[in-house]
């Protein structure tokens, strides 16, 4: 028998299964009854499951890619999923989002690149959704949507080796389907990646992003519930409540920062972080 509700995280590979588990731990804090799934290629972890997580399935066929959460997709074990990428960060309790299922198939954020990968038969106003946060309910309809998507996946991948992610799979299949699709806002999908908003009464709900702190991320973001900007690189926050955090000589060094190789800007971000803590 499924159980009713609860969170599943696929990791390969003993990384991202451990930046799972400090996912896992977050949920945790916040809704500490809702159960846990972990999908990973990793033995040990079906042996002796960690204390972050409630049960682990072992999966035997991995590509350590894109499509490694597909199928454990359709292999929960709830009526009710949600589904986290491992370098997400819960800062408050997303009951809601289940209750949002009893009305809808499945509900996503859209991506901050509108589009990756151009589908010239696709209305340019159906974006790609990202796909690190999906709350989705069992049924026929999810289900088909599934295998579309990783048979779509697949057919991509033939055509253009390049396209190895996926997401703009992701797209055709929601376009050609028949589920109750929701667009969840930012919010509960909040990408540190980029420049990004958050509305007016409400909080960040769901962090995504790799950062050294999420946690000190989360209590900036949601010190307030006024309208706020959120300026990935350095991490700065802006709301008329909060006042101006980016002065016009920072906004100008954000500028030659971003020009940077990737690995000094990591540096230099973790080296401010540890002064400032």
């Amino acid at each position: 028998m499924t159980e009713s509700r609860g969170i599943v995280y696929i990791a390969t590979g003993r990384k991202f299964v451990a930046e799972a588990l400090l996912s896992a731990r977050s949920a945790k804090k916040q809704m500490p009854d809702l159960p846990i799934c972990l999908f990973t290629d990793l033995q040990e972890m079906v042996v002796a499951p960690p204390a972050e997580v409630d049960s682990v399935q072992l999966l035997t066929e991995v590509s350590h890619s894109c499509r490694d959460k597909m199928k454990p997709l359709l292999d929960s074990p709830y009526e009710k999923t949600l589904f986290l990428d491992t370098d997400t960060w819960l800062c408050a309790p997303v009951e809601d989002l289940f209750r949002l299922l009893d009305r809808f198939d499945i509900a996503l954020a859209q991506a901050p690149d509108r589009y990756q990968y151009p589908l010239p038969e696709l209305p340019a106003c159906f974006p790609e959704l990202n796909s690190g946060v999906i709350a989705f309910r069992q049924n026929n309809q999810v289900k088909a949507l599934l295998h579309r998507w990783e048979a779509t996946f697949l057919q991509m991948l033939a055509q253009n080796a390049d396209s190895y992610r996926d997401q703009h799979s992701l797209r055709d299949a929601l376009y050609r389907s028949d589920v109750q699709l929701f667009i969840l806002p930012q919010e509960y999908n909040f990408r540190t990646i980029c420049p990004n908003f958050a509305g007016k009464h409400c909080q960040v709900k769901i962090l995504h992003g790799r950062h050294a702190d999420l946690e000190r991320v989360a209590a900036r973001l949601n010190r307030t519930e006024q309208a706020r900007v959120f300026l990935s690189s350095p991490y700065r926050i802006f709301s008329q409540e909060l006042g101006t955090y980016e002065s016009l000589a920072e906004a100008t060094l954000n500028s030659v920062f971003q020009s940077l190789p990737a690995g000094l800007r990591n540096w230099l971000t973790k080296l401010r972080h540890r002064q400032n803590s």
